[in-house]
């Protein structure tokens, strides 16, 4: 049993340092770029040379695995996902290309535009997919197409320069010239209506959105500074104050990030719209096109020399640790639930809640393992470990004594310190 504890160890070890290890590569240093990330929940799209073009790449945070989308011989670029849905462009049909979309539950591919659509930048947030389209000469406009009616049809009928749309739900916000310089607007697809979101003269340009929350970059101070916008109160606000260059804003819920260059490289700052705290998450990372979506976000950038695609996460999840006095024993889990349910359920004597022990990852990621936990039936206690063989060895009763049940993966941890 000696081995037991001391590889128990090794498993909290491993977990403590991916506290402080937050960046995760995701795709394979192999030699060439993996750029032009997007994620929605758990699943994560790029840009991927490996077969010599612009292919469309998968990961899933859950299974750990990889899947390629696109397998035409002519370039795919731009991609973006919500839920199963992934849209890109596509220059398969001609120079101009084309928007297609991958269902991922039907395993189906779609081409989205033709005729004379000319697609720039398109972006999906359910079953809405917006984009930048050049079809006619002089300004580009917004379309957009909806999936359950199978409808295209141009947002805004001004005659004006429009640009670099975002959407989430039935809001669609994007650039505008009308006013001689760069603002943003936005449209409700429910009420039919289009508004100006600020009316200040300055120049306002990269809009993201989620929920009511509209975040974008403005030049008003004469710096690029984060300036938001709340629908549900129609009131703006700034939301960086420093005069470093903030770049590249993105939005999901509570949380607004951006690249940021205060240090000199291009890290990525994020910031809580609850807690109303500025907080910096990577260190000299040299972003690129850094997208959020939840708790976390990926990012390109090349410091192996090639573009690569990382991940960080705004907060790592806690790890809760209880004592027993009755069993002389500690236990732990990332389960805020099932630590609501002890608390509940026992008295102090028998588990005594003592706070959040350290920080760990939830999900299966590259270069990291699980955690396995089993419960001891004769000695009422818990054991993790991190080694495969250990774990199959206790699932085929080398310790009959013991009676040890599995109970699963309780977090991922890096396999080496």
């Amino acid at each position: 049993m000696k081995k037991l504890f001391f590889l128990f160890l090794l498993a909290l070890f491993c977990v403590w340092q991916s506290a402080w290890a937050q960046e995760i590569r995701i795709t394979l240093n192999d030699g060439v770029n993996h750029y032009n990330p997007a994620i929605s929940g758990d699943k994560i799209v790029w840009n991927d040379d490996r077969s010599g073009n612009g292919d469309i790449y998968l990961y899933d945070l859950t299974t750990g695995e990889e899947t390629r989308i696109t397998t035409n011989v002519e370039s795919q670029r731009d991609p973006s996902i919500s839920g199963d849905k992934i849209i890109w462009k596509d220059l398969r049909d001609g120079f101009f290309g084309s928007i297609y979309m991958y269902d991922l539950t039907t395993k189906t591919e779609a081409r989205i535009t033709g005729g004379f659509a000319v697609p720039f930048y398109p972006k999906i947030s359910g079953n809405i997919i917006v984009w930048e389209d050049r079809r006619e000469v002089g300004n580009p406009d917004i379309y957009m197409h909806d999936l359950t009616t199978g409808t295209e049809k141009k947002v805004s009928t001004h005659a004006s320069k429009k640009s670099k749309p975002a959407i989430s739900g039935n809001i669609i916000v994007w650039e505008d010239d009308r006013n001689g310089n760069s603002n943003i607007y936005m449209h409700d697809l429910t009420t039919g209506t289009e508004k100006k979101v600020s009316t200040h003269t300055s120049r306002q340009i990269v809009p993201a959105i989620s929920g009511n929350i509209i975040v974008w970059e403005d030049y008003r101070g004469g710096n690029w500074d984060l300036y938001m916008y709340d629908l549900s109160t129609n009131t703006e606000k700034k939301v960086t104050t420093d005069t470093y260059e903030k770049k590249n804003p993105s939005i999901s819920g509570n949380i607004i990030i951006w690249d940021d260059n205060r240090h000199g490289s291009r890290d990525i700052y994020m910031y809580d719209l609850v807690r109303q705290k500025e907080k910096r998450l990577t260190h000299g990372a040299v972003s690129w096109n850094s997208r959020l979506s939840g708790n976390r976000i990926v990012w390109s950038d090349n410091r192996t020399g090639t573009y690569q695609v990382y991940l960080v996460y705004t907060d790592n999840q806690p790890i809760y640790r209880f004592y027993s006095e009755e069993f002389q024993a500690h236990f732990y889990t990332i389960s805020e639930a099932e630590k609501n349910h002890i608390i509940a359920t026992y008295p102090p004597r028998t588990w005594n809640y003592e706070g959040v022990a350290y920080n760990a990852i939830r999900d299966s990621l590259p270069g990291m393992a699980p955690i396995h936990r089993f419960y001891s039936l004769t000695n009422r206690k818990h054991f993790y470990t991190i080694s495969e063989a250990e774990k199959n060895e206790l699932i085929n009763n080398k310790y009959p004594e013991a009676k040890f049940n599995y109970e699963g993966v309780a977090w991922y941890a890096h396999k080496t310190p």
